[in-house]
């Protein structure tokens, strides 16, 4: 593995820290910015498939995207926060030209290339309206898990599999409905929401977010954490739909924790068609500690 550098509190991959994707083995993806980098590079390549000449370079990439980053826990966050950000940090020369500076030797200039070839600094501007454009097709309510996870696919040219460092296709779900937390967040460790699904007691079988489902599932939702005991857990879950909302079950509140064979748990039912949202809040000391992604449950 070749050796990575710092910049401010950021870390960046170094060209070529990795030669293809297919080599990134599911341990060496740790951060939220890692992972958007790599996320941003398959996008690229998809789009300049066809003219890979202009594409921007993976160092301006992973540069920018450093600087954009702002230290969220969330892959999802961290993704639509860079890609919003990433231009924000192209600076100008005395020439009026863009710079992006290497962080180790500010001599250097990443986007020297722009000056005598404006096509690639007009494809860097293009390929950033772009990102942003196929985000918030993803991010849709208009749009359903097939459509959104088709556009994912379109995006980044891979399909959707357990070991990809991906963030949720239906993450921004965005409801107005969905409680404010309720304690200090301060967000120092992890935790991650499992989730098994269940019609004959003490047989479950273990489901992925997003993953469409059937009515009358009994699901039982699960919290692994790093956070030593003792510690409190809350689930915030929120529904969506014109079903749930006909049914004046559209929620959003927090639910405390129920103990089931010794395991901290939140257990629901799939009533309503529409894609829900579960999320888990660990809380220690009157303090929110941990928050995992947002399980999306999708019942057709």
């Amino acid at each position: 593995m070749n050796p990575i550098y710092t910049a401010g509190q950021n870390t960046l991959i170094a060209e070529g820290y990795f030669s293809k994707v297919e080599e990134i083995p599911t341990y060496a993806v740790k951060t939220p910015l890692q992972s958007v980098v790599q996320l941003l590079k398959q996008h690229r390549d998809v789009m300049f498939e066809d003219n890979p000449d202009v594409k921007p370079i993976s160092i301006i990439i992973t540069t920018l995207a450093a600087k954009a980053y702002n230290n969220e826990t969330n892959l999802a966050d961290a993704f639509i926060n860079i890609i919003n950000g990433m231009e924000r940090y192209l600076e100008e020369n005395e020439k009026g030209k863009f710079v992006v500076s290497n962080p180790v030797n500010p001599l250097e200039n990443f986007a020297d290339k722009w000056e005598e070839e404006s096509e690639k600094e007009v494809a860097f501007f293009e390929w950033i309206e772009q990102l942003k454009k196929d985000y918030s097709e993803i991010s849709s309510l208009s749009l359903s898990f097939t459509s959104k996870k088709d556009t994912y696919e379109a995006m980044f040219g891979r399909t959707l599999k357990d070991e990809s460092p991906t963030f949720s296709i239906s993450k921004q779900l965005n409801l107005s409905h969905r409680n404010s937390p309720l304690w200090a967040m301060n967000l120092q460790e992890e935790c991650e929401v499992v989730c098994y699904k269940g019609r004959v007691k003490n047989r479950r079988i273990k489901i992925k977010s997003g993953e469409p489902l059937n009515k009358n599932w009994q699901l039982t939702f699960e919290v692994k954490t790093n956070v030593s005991l003792p510690f409190e857990t809350h689930w915030r879950v929120a529904n969506s739909g014109q079903e749930a909302e006909d049914n004046n079950c559209l929620r959003g509140e927090f639910y405390k924790e129920e103990v089931i064979k010794g395991k901290k748990v939140r257990t629901e039912t799939t009533a309503y068609s529409g894609e829900h949202s579960v999320e888990c809040f660990i809380v220690k000391n009157g303090i929110c500690v941990a928050k995992s992604k947002e399980f999306i449950v999708n019942i057709s």
